[in-house]
């Protein structure tokens, strides 16, 4: 109703800083569990954000024509852990190397220019 409608959330739905979720929790375990029945199609991709530290997670997520799963989440604050970590799963995965996307702005090129 919010995206759709231009109908405001209701005032139980906003926390102290003002903000309102766009998915509630419950909808994201739903879409969880249909999504541990789907197959992917196409070929498999990586996605890897790299976060470095702070509040921030690096996140690798596998993802498909119409289907994405998150492989693995954390905190790991050595960016070449992180290159390890990404080749390890790329591996494990079976993800060729060039359908691997790593977001290289900022702290993220230092994982790129050590995997490429």
């Amino acid at each position: 109703s919010i995206l759709f409608k231009s109908r405001f959330p209701s005032s139980d739905m906003i926390d102290a800083g003002g903000w309102s979720p766009l998915l509630l929790e419950d909808d994201i375990a739903k879409a969880r569990e249909r999504g541990r029945e789907m197959v992917g199609y196409g070929e498999p991709r990586m996605g890897v954000d790299v976060a470095r530290g702070g509040q921030c997670y690096n996140v690798w997520v596998k993802r498909f024509v119409n289907i994405a799963f998150i492989l693995r989440k954390d905190k790991l604050k050595n960016l070449m852990g992180v290159a390890g970590m990404t080749e390890e799963i790329r591996q494990r995965e079976g993800i060729k190397a060039p359908y691997t996307y790593i977001d290289a702005v900022g702290v993220g090129a230092g994982v790129v220019d050590r995997l490429w």
